[in-house]
Parts: structure tokens; sequence; C-alpha cells
């Protein structure tokens, strides 16, 4: 399975969380769950998703079928409308937009699961994915930097660290910041080597200059480690 980032924009917590634990449990990634069409595109100004899973009645002045209009404009993603609504009315204004898919509630979990492969799989062949900050091939990764994309082997990668909706990677002296949050950036390195130890920093273990008490230290750099992570960082380590 590709590694498809979905987007869920769904008025009601508790469908919205029914829906977030299923695509969990089927390996997609979400980006978000928002309430509103502002929330959804602020959002989506700061990160990329590949499908979106829109509800039509959601909070604020635009429903989900203007969000959506809005969304295919600026953004390069696909649309799911997922609602309760099955009048003929609404679903003659959805057309307009051209989703990938109009699921009505209540939803199976396998139609839903279709759809989204079905769409990701209709923005390849269009030749519509939206642009990655992060490829991974075997031992290396290619990191976007400004407009080329360059390729990193993992080892260079000091620390990465969380700045708001972006990440700073540390690559040997040389930082560079992704469009993606700490934890997308985190999927992307498989190496056992890559640890998390505070909600805001992964580490490359390798790296570690230097520990001491809640801190360690990584090309001179002082970086904490949360009280949660450290027996597992210690643990990293063979005492003489």
């Amino acid at each position: 399975m590709a590694n498809i980032r979905v987007l869920i924009v769904e008025d009601q917590y508790i469908v919205s969380e029914e829906i977030k634990e299923i695509l969990l449990a089927k390996g997609y990634q979400v980006i978000g769950q928002c309430t509103s069409a502002d929330e959804a595109l602020g959002l989506l100004n700061k990160d990329k998703c590949d499908v979106a899973i829109l509800d039509i009645n959601i909070e604020g002045d635009r429903d989900g079928i203007e969000l959506a209009s809005e969304i295919i404009e600026k953004h390069r993603c696909a649309i799911i409308f997922l609602t309760a609504y099955a009048d003929q009315k609404f679903l003659d204004r959805a057309k307009k937009v051209k989703p990938a898919a109009y699921i009505v509630k209540p939803f199976e979990e396998t139609n839903l699961h279709m759809a989204i492969e079905i769409a990701f799989n209709n923005l390849l062949k269009a030749g519509l994915q939206p642009e990655r900050d992060v490829f991974q091939i075997k031992d290396f990764i290619f990191i976007k930097d400004s407009t080329r994309y360059k390729k990193i082997e993992v080892d260079q990668i000091r620390y990465a660290q969380a700045e708001g909706s972006y990440t700073k990677v540390l690559v040997n002296d040389h930082p560079i910041t992704l469009a993606i949050n700490l934890k997308t950036f985190e999927s992307h390195l498989s190496s056992p080597e890559f640890m998390r130890i505070h909600r805001s920093y992964v580490v490359n273990l390798k790296k570690v200059e230097e520990f001491e008490g809640n801190r360690v230290f990584i090309n001179h750099e002082s970086i904490p480690i949360s009280s949660s992570f450290k027996a597992d960082f210690v643990s990293k380590f063979t005492f003489l």
C-alpha cells in the first residue's frame, strides 16, 4: 500500500474519530481532523494530502461542497464525500466538483477503503500526485531542499526537530526545513538507529556525542530527553 495521506473534515467528533481509527488501522496517514472549511484550508496551506474525506454539513459559512471546490482549485488531492445527505440536489451540486466517490452514511469500512485506494490510484494515473518533500530508497532518502531533491545517506542525518507543522532536519552541519510534521518524517526513518527522545526531537543514536541527566549532545548542541523516553534511550546502550 502506498503511503497515502488523508485529511478528514467532519464536525461530529465521534464520527471523525471512527474514521480516523479505521484509516490508521488500514495503514493510512491522517494529517488532520478539521470541522470547518477555514480550518481545513489553513491546514492544507501547511501540509499536503492525497485524499480529503469531506462531510457536506460542516461548521462555518461554507459547506463541504464549497470547500471541495477550493481544495481542487488550490491543492492537488482527490475528494471523497462521506455524508448523510442523499438528496438529489446535494448530489447534483457534488457532481460539479467531480469527486472520486460519494459515500452515504452509515458507511461500510470496506467501501471507504476501496474509495481511497481508487482515488489515489487515479491521482497517480493523472500525474497529479502531490509533491513530496521526502522520498526513500533503501538506505537513502531524497529530501527537498529549495526546488531540488538531494540524495542523503540516512546516516548523515544527525537529528530532526519539530517546528510546528514543519520539521528541521540537520544533515551533517546543514539544516533543511521540510513542510511536513515530525511524525510524518519519522515514518520515513526505518533504521533502528533513529529514536524519538522528546515530542519535538528524533535523534540518530550514532551521532550522540555525550549525554547526562535529561540531555543529549549532538553536534555540540544540547537536546532534551523527556522522562517518558529516557528509559528506552538508556536501554540502547550497554554499560561496561
